[in-house]
């Protein structure tokens, strides 16, 4: 009879340490579930940018670690590329900037815009490949300057002539003075912009 009283209370001592033992084991379970939730964060200090072909902009980020390694990443490289989360723009469009670590991403909207052409000054003239002209005439060269398509006014302009017994200007036209060949330099000056060019002129004596 005792020895089955011995049995009973080992039995009952065995069951008691397993329930204790997977008690604990499942509460250190629980705990090392929960410190391996992720922490980390990262974001763009502004989601979406512009820039033009040719451009560059360094992107700046906000994470919850510091001194830690990011990767950048851009979807479509043939729109603009990243290093070091420096963006440069390639050709007009738009795509995405990706800046990961630590298992989370941030991404930002970039589009690029194309080049705009700076407005070139010039000065044309119908007669840029030469006039001839009689003695005594005076002939006005129609210049017209344009910066890119557009006609503007109050633009500087100055002549200049190497034969002067040959040709003179006043008030923009071009008198014959006598019989030769000469160069009416024409120089023009708007803004800080300035374009010239040259007119031939042959001048004959009265038939």
């Amino acid at each position: 009879m005792r020895k089955i009283l011995y049995c009973i209370l080992t039995l009952i001592l065995c069951c008691t340490c397993f329930a204790a033992c997977a008690k604990q084991e499942t509460s250190q379970g629980s705990q090392g579930q929960t410190n391996t939730t992720n922490t980390n964060s990262i974001e763009f200090v502004e989601n979406e940018v512009t820039i033009s072909v040719g451009e560059s902009l360094q992107l700046e980020i906000v994470t919850s670690k510091q001194n830690v390694y990011v990767f950048w990443e851009m979807r479509d490289e043939n729109i603009a590329t990243v290093e070091d989360g420096l963006i440069t723009g390639v050709a007009e469009g738009q795509t995405i900037c990706y800046a990961s670590f630590g298992g989370v991403k941030a991404i930002c909207l970039v589009k690029v815009l194309a080049l705009t052409a700076t407005p070139m000054l010039s000065v044309t003239t119908p007669y840029a490949e030469g006039v001839t002209l009689s003695v005594g005439d005076t002939f006005d060269p129609l210049l017209r300057v344009k910066m890119g398509d557009v006609v503007v006014d109050g633009a500087e302009i100055e002549y200049s002539v190497a034969e002067t017994g040959v040709v003179g200007v006043e008030n923009g036209k071009i008198v014959a003075l006598g019989v030769g060949n000469a160069t009416v330099s024409v120089s023009v000056v708007y803004g800080a912009e300035n374009v010239s060019l040259s007119i031939p002129v042959s001048v004959v004596a009265l038939s």
